[in-house]
């Protein structure tokens, strides 16, 4: 009888961690290889080959570009040399977990009509401008940001008349001095 409840209680405690981890979003690093097309919804372009979730780290190389055909979740996207990305469709980034966007090299983000979150108000979420990137809103983009934006001396934001930009979250706001052109600004923090 000691030995068959001892096995009952063993098989709960997998039972519980088998569940547990099934439920669990792995994160994992997503690398842009292009191979099928510019699609960033397209899971044969990504080494592995798996479109990513709000869990995962994203890099895109020097040379690719890269558009989306539906919405787009990560953790983090790394932009790198001369890379383009362009968001057309809803996005969610660090909305899982700390995170956020960097822009590397002469890389362009261009954000279209569209809401993307950079964060959220548990999650912390930044946008990096180093080197000449660029980041450049086309339309009523609607973008909400729960961290800093950093800008270097050389980067580039060209925002969108009709661009809405709204602060969130318990981290402390930070701006680049020279972005101008705010149509609405909206700060939203706590603490």
């Amino acid at each position: 009888m000691k030995n068959k409840t001892q096995f009952w209680k063993i098989l709960l405690l997998m039972s519980c961690i088998f569940v547990f981890a099934a439920g669990q979003a792995w994160a994992a690093t997503i690398t842009w290889n292009g191979s099928v097309d510019t699609d960033w919804n397209t899971a044969g372009n990504w080494a592995p080959a798996q479109v990513p979730t709000t869990a995962d780290d994203v890099i895109i190389p020097t040379g690719a570009v890269v558009t989306t055909s539906g919405a787009i979740d990560a953790k983090t996207i790394s932009i790198n040399g001369n890379s383009t990305l362009t968001i057309g469709h809803a996005t969610n980034i660090a909305t899982a977990g700390i995170g956020g966007i960097t822009l590397n090299g002469t890389s362009a983000l261009s954000i279209g009509a569209v809401a993307v979150a950079i964060g959220n108000a548990t999650y912390r979420g930044d946008i990096v401008m180093n080197d000449n990137s660029t980041l450049t809103t086309t339309g009523a983009s609607n973008i909400t940001l729960s961290g800093t934006w950093t800008k270097g001396n050389d980067a580039t934001i060209t925002l969108d008349a009709a661009t809405i930009f709204s602060f969130v979250g318990p981290t402390a706001l930070s701006l680049p001095s020279t972005v101008n052109n705010f149509a609405t600004l909206t700060v939203n923090k706590v603490g």
